[in-house]
């Protein structure tokens, strides 16, 4: 079973198949966004890879680093 179906629940099951319509509405693609789709969002390869590592407040600290939101 991959990580997905064993995060999100297999793709037969009701939460799973919900899962999948909710992102196919919101992306037109089962999986999420794609590449493209982000970059047109936040204009920069930079700025798509800041979304996609949020920060977390434990590990900024522990890390000595500064609080991103």
């Amino acid at each position: 079973m991959s990580r997905v179906c064993s995060v999100a629940g297999a793709p037969t099951s009701p939460s799973g198949k919900e899962l999948e319509a909710r992102t196919m509405e919101k992306y037109g693609n089962p999986l999420g966004p794609t590449a493209d789709q982000q970059f047109a969002k936040y204009g920069s390869w930079a700025a798509v890879i800041e979304a996609a590592t949020p920060s977390n407040a434990a590990v900024d600290q522990e890390l000595g680093r500064e609080r991103r939101n």
